[in-house]
C-alpha cells in the first residue's frame, strides 16, 4: 500500500460510509481533523483505499 497524508485524502475516500457509528466515524475524523493516514493500492486510479488513525484501520474496495 502507498501511504498518503491525512491532509490529502484520495478521491475514493468518498467510498466510505459516513454518518454512522463505527468505521464511518474513523473516516469522518480523518477528513475533519487531518489526523491519521490514508493508504491506496496504486498511485493512479486506486482499487482499494484504507484509513488508519489511533491504532485503528478501515479498508475499502473502490
Amino acid at each position: 500500500m502507498i501511504p498518503r497524508p491525512a491532509q490529502q485524502p484520495p478521491a475514493p475516500a468518498r467510498a466510505f460510509p459516513t454518518g454512522a457509528p463505527g468505521t464511518g466515524a474513523l473516516v469522518e475524523h480523518a477528513l475533519a481533523t487531518g489526523h491519521g493516514r490514508w493508504w491506496t493500492d496504486r498511485a493512479v486510479r486506486p482499487r482499494a483505499v484504507a484509513v488508519t488513525c489511533g491504532g485503528h484501520a478501515s479498508p475499502r474496495e473502490v
